[in-house]
């Protein structure tokens, strides 16, 4: 399948300097995504990471279908990511 196919949903702190870079990629490939920040929501976000076993943000997720996502990583994974695939 082509990038251009693929979704992402990036969770995403609005300072944070990686999920801007992360954005800018995904819109410099025309890559569709949504963002969902989580500025006012500390605590569920703190969820999520220890849900996830993931410590940063951005953290990126490929929506595989309507009901399914894949944690692809952070603003490093997802340039590898979008380099391999």
């Amino acid at each position: 399948m082509k990038l251009k196919n693929k979704r992402f949903i990036l969770y995403v702190t609005k300072k944070c300097p990686f999920c801007i870079k992360a954005k800018e990629q995904l819109k410099a490939k025309n890559i569709s995504f949504d963002v969902i920040s989580f500025d006012k929501r500390p605590k569920i976000l703190k969820e999520i990471k220890e849900i996830y076993d993931w410590k940063t943000v951005p953290m990126v997720f490929e929506r595989l279908d309507n009901n399914t996502y894949r944690l692809i990583g952070g603003y490093t994974d997802l340039l590898n990511y979008l380099e391999h695939t």
